[in-house]
Formats: C-alpha cells, sequence, structure tokens
C-alpha cells in the first residue's frame, strides 16, 4: 500500500500499482478468490486508517467527545443523523456512476477507489450512529472477533 498527500493536502492511499493480466485472446482475466480477499483486506486496512485521519477533522478536533457529531448537525437541518449520511452516500455513487459511463472522474485527486472506501466508511459510520442511537455503551460493543486465517494472504500484502 502507498500513502501519499494528494492536490490540497488529502491523503491518499493506493491500493496496488496495477499490472494488467490477460488471458491469450487479450480479455481481462477473471478475479479469482485469493485476489478477492486480498483487495477485501487491504480495502478494509486502508479504510480504518482514513477514518481515524479524517475523524478529528470532521468531528471537532482531538479534544472532541462526539465522533459522530458531524452527523449529528444534519438534526439542525431537520434531518436525521443516518438521512444526513445517505446524502452523502447518495454523493459517492454518483461519482460511481460517473466513472461507469465515462470511464473517468473529472476530479484529478479523487478516484473511483477512493469513492469506495469512502462508502465503506459511511456504512461502518452508519452502523455506530445506529449502537449510538439505540443506547449501547462502548463497554457493551463486542470486541472485534478474530478473523479466519488466510494463508499466505498477509504476506502477499506486504
Amino acid at each position: 500500500m502507498f500513502v501519499e498527500r494528494a492536490r490540497g493536502g488529502c491523503l491518499r492511499m493506493t491500493l496496488f500499482t496495477a499490472t494488467k493480466t490477460t488471458t491469450k485472446h487479450g480479455k481481462p482475466k477473471p478475479m479469482n478468490k485469493q485476489a478477492l480477499l486480498k483487495v477485501h483486506t487491504e480495502t478494509c486496512r486502508q479504510a480504518l486508517a482514513i477514518m481515524d485521519v479524517k475523524n478529528n477533522d470532521y468531528s471537532g478536533g482531538e479534544q472532541a467527545h462526539d465522533a459522530l457529531a458531524n452527523f449529528k448537525a444534519s438534526e439542525s437541518l431537520g434531518l436525521h443523523p443516518i438521512t444526513g449520511l445517505l446524502l452523502r452516500m447518495q454523493d459517492k455513487l454518483q461519482r460511481l456512476k460517473s466513472f461507469a459511463n465515462d470511464g473517468k472522474l473529472a476530479v484529478p485527486n479523487e478516484s473511483a477507489e477512493d469513492a469506495c472506501l469512502d462508502l465503506v466508511n459511511y456504512a461502518i459510520l452508519a452502523k455506530a450512529l445506529i449502537i449510538d442511537e439505540r443506547g449501547i455503551t462502548t463497554a457493551d460493543v463486542p470486541e472485534p472477533s478474530k478473523l479466519p486465517d488466510y494463508p499466505g494472504l498477509d504476506d502477499e500484502l506486504e
């Protein structure tokens, strides 16, 4: 994984450098399960790093006590926080639709992959808002369970 600062100082993480593999007929080879799991693992790692970096900026700074404050602020517009979050997700979906239609995006420092990472984080934030709304305390949130081991997967990602 490569981490760099894009224009405007935004944190940008690149999953890998692309190497196209094709069949003898010139068509792209389909992604196998191992490659899919590598994409999933690295996407989750990147999403977590991005959330960690961005949360301070969006929730009121390092001393803030509510990591979801920016989404709850949508209540001042008469919107439920999850509805406000869904609007932000819709923006990312529209970007992906533009990419699907045009094969490119006009903004040079925001890729289709970046939109996907944002959607992953928005889904996690939606879950966090639901947990928060139900009044579940931090102590009641279960510890992450150990994921099954995928032999060689971590070695290939490094």
